[in-house]
């Protein structure tokens, strides 16, 4: 990896309202303590309280800026890294495979991509990039489904599902749903999603699913997936491979982070290349 791509991050300055909240809270803090310490008589005091208020409450607009430019700058960020980075890199670090790939950051497709009941609709689908099998017509899509929920003193964000998506040419039953049976799909199971036909270990079944989807999602796991659901969509096979991490981090170390970067884009290839449906 080149520094251009690190330096180019580092010019986003995407922690500068958080770095700025953080120095504010600091400064507040101090003003109030030594406000409260100081001697009762000193004129000063007044002054040394107010100017800590107010700057306390100036924290939150900064940290109010870094939530709202938070989205764009990640935005940006993946850009740098798929198109200015994979891009140009893809094809060295491919040459062994036969088949053609490309990968891109832009989104092409207007609806969502994962409709099926195991994700919300009322769940926010976040776009990352798509790897593609040029030979063969695949595509892996790297999304992020998540919606706001309450805590009771706030709202927090929480992720129905992280990882890849790939539909595949394979027509299957309109009932298929395979799926790591677990303390989080026993507890979708009581609203949202249709129980079980078959528990198979630690696998929940439903619809037809024959030794040779067996052994594909056996192979897949065997990749380091959290999970691999299979499920139908548009009368095909769709396979969900679950992961938290989509995009590696950059750092300085040119090298570390080719060779770390490299190993991720391969391994989504080693996905595609297992699907020969």
């Amino acid at each position: 990896m080149t520094n251009h791509i690190y330096h180019e991050i580092k010019k986003l300055n995407r922690f500068k309202y958080l770095k700025m909240a953080g120095i504010l809270f600091l400064i507040s803090i101090t003003l109030i303590i030594l406000g409260a310490t100081l001697d009762a008589g000193l004129s000063l005091i007044p002054v040394l309280f107010i100017t800590g208020f107010v700057l306390f409450f100036v924290e939150f607009g900064f940290l109010i800026a870094f939530a709202v430019k938070a989205t764009k700058s990640d935005m940006q960020v993946r850009e740098l890294i798929v198109e200015g980075f994979w891009q140009k890199k893809i094809e060295t670090w491919t040459y062994e495979h036969s088949n053609s790939f490309s990968v891109t950051s832009k989104n092409m497709q207007d609806s969502r991509y994962l409709t099926h009941p195991m994700i919300p609709q009322y769940a926010t689908e976040h776009y990352y990039y798509t790897l593609s099998d040029i030979t063969n017509d695949l595509h892996l899509h790297a999304l992020r489904y998540t919606h706001q929920v309450s805590t009771g003193k706030g709202t927090s964000q929480a992720t129905d599902f992280s990882g890849y998506l790939i539909l595949t040419k394979l027509n299957i039953s309109s009932d298929l749903y395979v799926r790591k049976w677990d303390l989080s799909e026993k507890m979708k199971g009581f609203f949202m999603v249709p129980k079980p036909e078959t528990i198979d270990e630690d696998t929940a079944i439903n619809g037809p699913f024959d030794e040779n989807l067996k052994l594909l999602r056996k192979k897949l796991l065997s990749l380091g997936f959290k999970d691999v659901i299979f499920l139908e969509q548009n009368g095909f096979l769709t396979i969900l491979c679950e992961e938290m991490k989509l995009i590696p981090k950059v750092t300085k170390q040119i090298d570390e982070n080719d060779e770390r970067h490299k190993k991720h884009l391969l391994k989504l290839v080693q996905v595609i290349s297992s699907i020969d449906l």
